[in-house]
């Protein structure tokens, strides 16, 4: 299982429709299940109740998390210097998924066709496990979209039906990212992504080892 934890530091926050809402200080509780949002005075509105978190861009990787605030603002005390802070609770509403599938964060093309485009629409691809992708795309698609997806594994290509299940946050001006399950997958297909993602996953690893 790849490390996914943020550490302590200044992370973005979005909500729901991408609208960035400020930068924070955030703290991990249970690696990347759990998050303690910090604020030195309380919030001037009320946040969200889902959020996006968005960590520093790291190795061209789009990792986002979506989660869901508690809404209750604790006040804290430092014991050293007695300065008064406040933290609120995030629940990461996909933590489950991320542990149980394999997932691989990654960068090559891929092709999305629509019914509003039949031609297909080039994206660029950022992680991929057995039950889903997330592309980031200059194409404004809707969420609950379903596409066609086609990428390549090896000498031949593989399409699978999606559905985009969430727009998601990218640091790249100009670029949306989409979250998206596979759809009705065939046993050949699941087999050939859980192949590629498997040794994906292997050679990620071996290229940091060697680092």
């Amino acid at each position: 299982m790849q490390d996914r934890q943020i550490h302590s530091g200044e992370i973005e926050v979005y909500d729901t429709e991408l609208k960035l809402l400020g930068s924070i200080r955030v703290h991990t509780k249970d690696v990347y299940s759990r998050f303690e949002l910090v604020f030195s005075e309380p919030p001037e509105e009320q946040l969200p109740e889902k959020i996006f978190l968005l960590p520093a861009s790291e190795n061209g990787k789009f990792i986002s998390y979506f989660c869901t605030l508690s809404g209750e603002l604790a006040e804290r005390t430092k014991e050293e210097s007695g300065e008064v802070f406040y933290t609120m609770e995030g629940i990461n509403e996909e933590a489950e998924v991320l542990r149980d599938e394999l997932r691989v964060y990654t960068d090559f093309p891929a092709v999305i066709y629509t019914e509003q485009n039949k031609e297909g629409v080039e994206v660029r691809v950022k992680d991929i496990s057995v039950g889903g992708v997330m592309f980031v795309s200059e194409e404004k698609m809707e969420v609950g979209q379903i596409c066609f997806f086609t990428f390549r594994v090896g000498k031949k290509d593989i399409t699978v039906k999606i559905k985009i299940k969430r727009l998601r946050p990218v640091h790249v001006k100009g670029m949306y990212g989409y979250g998206c399950k596979f759809e009705e997958l065939s046993n050949r297909n699941e087999a050939e992504i859980r192949n590629f993602v498997f040794h994906e996953d292997i050679k990620q690893r071996s290229c940091e080892r060697n680092r």
